[in-house]
């Protein structure tokens, strides 16, 4: 796998998984039975939440990169792949806090309006849709990205989907801290993390 920065905070993959790795990912995209169906006017994004064994191989790929950007990393939250089907399109957000940091991997080619860009210090940065390259972003929580534009027609936007948190993540501009008995509080306002 090559990374190459483009910013503070979004890395270009390339080469991110060998032959064989690779044709197991896109079996598995083009194969799944949905966990979930996220729907958005005149189309949807199926989502596979991968199974435990996937997930660790997944996860054993990408762990020299993520402890290498973020050595303080916490929690691998989520291993998905995504079918989005004909007009889906993912417009400009910030992800919800659980997914902090995010990595996502394009299992085809396509239309290059089905990369992804992202806006750091209010100048937009693009990755194009295609295969076995992708996005690396830190901080997704408060930068703003999502897709260039919607799937064509004539296309599907096949992806590889993981997310992860460090252990001194900012909620609400409160630190976490860890104790020594192994729960979490949250300096200043000193209550419980579960």
């Amino acid at each position: 796998m090559n990374m190459t920065k483009i910013t503070n905070n979004g890395y270009r993959l390339t080469d991110i998984f060998d032959a064989v790795t690779m044709s197991e990912m896109l079996v598995i995209v083009n194969s799944f039975v949905p966990t979930l169906i996220r729907t958005v006017p005149n189309s949807r994004r199926e989502v596979y939440y991968a199974e435990p064994k996937l997930h660790d191989k997944v996860v054993k790929l990408f762990i020299d990169i993520i402890n290498q950007l973020t050595p303080n990393v916490s929690t691998i939250n989520a291993v998905e792949f995504w079918r989005d089907y004909p007009l889906y399109t993912s417009t400009r957000h910030t992800d919800d806090a659980t997914a902090q940091n995010v990595a996502i991997v394009y299992l085809d080619s396509g239309d290059s309006g089905m990369g992804t860009f992202f806006t750091e210090d209010g100048i937009d940065y693009t990755t194009d849709y295609i295969t076995n390259t992708g996005l690396l972003l830190l901080n997704s929580s408060k930068i703003e990205h999502g897709m260039i534009d919607t799937v064509t027609a004539a296309d599907y936007r096949r992806v590889m989907y993981i997310n992860w948190q460090t252990a001194n993540k900012i909620i609400n501009n409160d630190k976490i801290i860890n104790t020594d008995s192994g729960k979490k509080i949250i300096q200043n306002r000193i209550r419980t993390i579960k």
